[in-house]
């Protein structure tokens, strides 16, 4: 029997201004976040966030999904 893996989101709202939108986090994305501050947390370090889109800002309906992170570089600071 195919197991089937659950898929947790995390939904945040950013009000700024007058725009409203959304930016959807997977489990896995965030995931290798904490992971990340957990393991770096007193070091600079910066990625790659690979998302898409849809709608836009004019009509008041923008959703970002976050695909993956890409982690790139610990400890150089970037001007």
């Amino acid at each position: 029997m195919e197991e089937k893996q659950q898929l947790i989101q995390t939904k945040l709202v950013q009000k700024s201004g007058t725009y409203n939108y959304k930016i959807v986090i997977p489990a896995e994305v965030e995931k290798k976040i904490r992971f990340t501050c957990q393991r770096v947390w007193n070091t600079e370090w910066s990625g790659t966030l690979f998302f898409t889109y849809e709608g836009s800002f004019e009509n008041n309906d923008l959703v970002i999904r976050c695909v993956d992170i890409y982690i790139m570089d610990i400890g150089t600071q970037a001007y």
